[in-house]
């Protein structure tokens, strides 16, 4: 298989990490490699780690309590070790493969990018960028060009996309300021001043969903603040 998966698991939330973890737990079983980025997770989320992903040299688990946000845990996962595979899948723990078969999904998902050419893939939406923020990229972000800049920026949703590594690599993706919130939008603005593609995909998955599986309909739990 040529990609990592991650995955952000957040406090006291076993029947959420038991729909994201489940799928993913037999791509591991099948020699995936899985990354666990785990802040302030409940025992209970513990044991159903330890039952679904048992120790080996393909996983990885990160705990923080208190919790150190979302994008201080991503780049931690990120960083623990090298990347070895073409690809990152990235989840958090509201998102999860509804194919019944995990395996051929992957498989058709990885060919699906490799056919595309495309350099990210994920379920896209469009945001206004306002000018303070337009501002910041401008002097904290190296690959920001003024003349490329719109006013509404594309971006794949931040509760799951796959990227190729050598994003991530060649950008310190993610960027070391970002804290909880803006990710999603400021990575869609890297990937067109870049010059990449990012390629519209979501089959399959459910993505930041609620308990019908309906996309971005999940509520938000925890931490919050104003993006980035």
């Amino acid at each position: 298989m040529s990609t990592t998966i991650c995955c952000l698991l957040y406090g006291d939330y076993t029947k959420l990490a038991d729909r994201c973890l489940r799928p993913i737990s037999e791509l591991y079983n099948n020699g995936v490699e899985v990354r666990l980025g785990c802040n302030e997770t409940s025992q209970d989320t513990e044991d159903l780690i330890n039952k679904l992903l048992p120790p080996s040299e393909r996983l990885t688990v990160i705990r923080h309590n208190p919790q150190v946000y979302k994008y201080p845990i991503m780049r931690e996962l990120f960083n623990v070790k090298p990347i070895t595979t073409d690809k990152v899948m990235w989840f958090d723990d509201d998102s999860f493969i509804k194919d019944t078969n995990p395996i051929g999904w992957l498989n058709s998902t990885q060919e699906f990018m490799d056919n595309t050419k495309a350099d990210m893939i994920g379920s896209l939406y469009y945001m206004p960028v306002s000018h303070k923020q337009q501002q910041w990229r401008r002097l904290h972000c190296s690959w920001f060009k003024p003349e490329l800049h719109k006013s509404k920026a594309c971006f794949a949703t931040g509760g799951w996309w796959t990227i190729k590594s050598e994003v991530i690599t060649k950008y310190d993706w993610p960027h070391p300021m970002l804290k909880h919130r803006g990710g999603d939008v400021l990575l869609g603005e890297l990937m067109s001043h870049a010059g990449l593609k990012l390629v519209r995909y979501n089959t399959g998955i459910g993505i930041n969903s609620d308990s019908e599986g309906k996309e971005s309909q999940s509520k938000r739990r925890g931490y919050d603040e104003p993006p980035i």
